[in-house]
């Protein structure tokens, strides 16, 4: 029997088949939900997400190794203002870059200042903040971390 002249109609590409988008959709769906399981349940390193006050944020962490130039400091809440003492030595304001509008209190050792490099070893940095505003408690905390 001969053929009639009849072309046979193509296979379309599998990714064109009926459901296919559909699967493939479902698996990177499923695929980012359990990356996104897997990344919140990573215990990493633990970050209090309170400091006693209006402290927000310590520079550098506490139990952190850094740099013995590394920048040392606080950020408070907007109407407060901090001080410093690293390693029982007062830091002098006109040595630190404070940045009021933000609440950022921060010491640079270098050539000249107070400290010209951290002592390599365990340092403890006391902030002290204390209200612009109203007449609360100073509050005071101290952290340490490992200079290297």
């Amino acid at each position: 029997m001969g053929d009639n002249g009849a072309v046979p109609e193509p296979k379309p590409h599998w990714t064109q088949r009926r459901g296919v988008s559909t699967v493939v959709t479902l698996i990177i769906i499923i695929a980012a939900v359990g990356v996104v399981m897997v990344a919140r349940q990573s215990p990493g390193r633990p970050q209090p997400t309170i400091f006693p006050g209006q402290i927000r944020q310590l520079t550098p962490g506490d139990g952190d190794q850094v740099p013995n130039q590394s920048r040392v400091g606080v950020s408070v809440a907007p109407g407060w203002v901090a001080t410093l003492s690293i390693d029982g030595t007062q830091i002098p304001t006109d040595e630190m870059t404070i940045r009021e509008s933000l609440g950022e209190y921060f010491f640079d050792p270098a050539p000249g200042k107070v400290f010209e490099s951290l002592r390599p070893g365990q340092v403890c940095v006391t902030a002290s903040a204390r209200s612009q505003v109203d007449d609360v408690e100073p509050v005071t905390y101290t952290w340490c971390f490992t200079a290297i």
